[in-house]
């Protein structure tokens, strides 16, 4: 799947995604933010990313536990 591109260069490709949106500022992707309170509802997979807006630092789920990505 090739988002903003016809010649993806991988399984899922966003390299390109809002490069025509704003002269390019808006080439970036935003993934889901949740709470503390709403991760811990969340149904969890391997390898989840979100970005915590109580800690306000992205997060990563190791199939155990959700650990800060540096």
């Amino acid at each position: 799947i090739g988002i903003g591109t016809t010649n993806a260069q991988g399984a899922i490709d966003f390299s390109d995604a809002g490069r025509d949106l704003g002269n390019g500022s808006s080439s970036f992707m935003i993934v889901p933010r949740n709470t503390n309170a709403q991760r811990s509802g969340l149904i969890t997979a391997t390898g989840a990313i979100i970005f915590n807006t109580t800690t306000n630092k992205f997060q990563g789920y190791d199939g155990t536990t959700w650990q800060d990505l540096h």
